[in-house]
């Protein structure tokens, strides 16, 4: 409740997961992000984690909000007064839920495509998405391939019928 807007992103190793969270919306804005990326001290950051462009980044892209609240949905939160998470993580220490954990996000993201902002501009539009298909690949992330697949046959299909 106190950040309604979140994103899930992989580790460079699937094994971790960063949550990011905001009291305001965190759009995958292309443009921004390269404008972003494309300073130095950034550029070499990322770099240091195999992290070249946008697309490189984009590929890490778990999970969107609109699915994360449809799957938190009827939880009980986790508070200050009530820890839950800190009371009942250490029964799950000995167990590996991770697999659990990426098969339950696989099943539910719609993908990267419904939160990138900056697609309409020819000079991005279906080369990232292709591009972003390829990264998604590389990484063995079938599912999200798919739906970004998807993604460019209907940005392909929309573009037939405005000729």
């Amino acid at each position: 409740s106190v950040f309604p807007h979140v994103q899930i992103f992989s580790t460079i190793e699937e094994s971790d997961l960063v949550l990011l969270g905001s009291d305001a919306p965190l759009p995958l804005d292309l443009p921004a992000l390269q404008r972003r990326m494309s300073r130095t001290e950034v550029a070499r950051d990322l770099a240091r984690v195999d992290i070249h462009e946008v697309v490189d980044l984009i590929s890490f892209f778990k999970i969107g909000e609109k699915e994360i609240h449809a799957l938190a949905a009827g939880s009980a939160l986790n508070t200050d007064d009530n820890m839950r998470i800190e009371f009942s993580a250490p029964r799950y220490l000995p167990i590996d839920t991770g697999p659990l954990n990426r098969e339950l996000l696989d099943a539910s993201t719609a993908g990267p495509v419904p939160y990138l902002v900056g697609l309409d501009d020819p000079e991005i539009g279906a080369g990232f998405l292709a591009s972003l298909e390829a990264a998604y690949r590389k990484r063995s992330r079938l599912r999200e391939a798919e739906l970004v697949k998807k993604a460019l046959q209907q940005t392909g299909s929309q573009s037939a019928l405005q000729r």
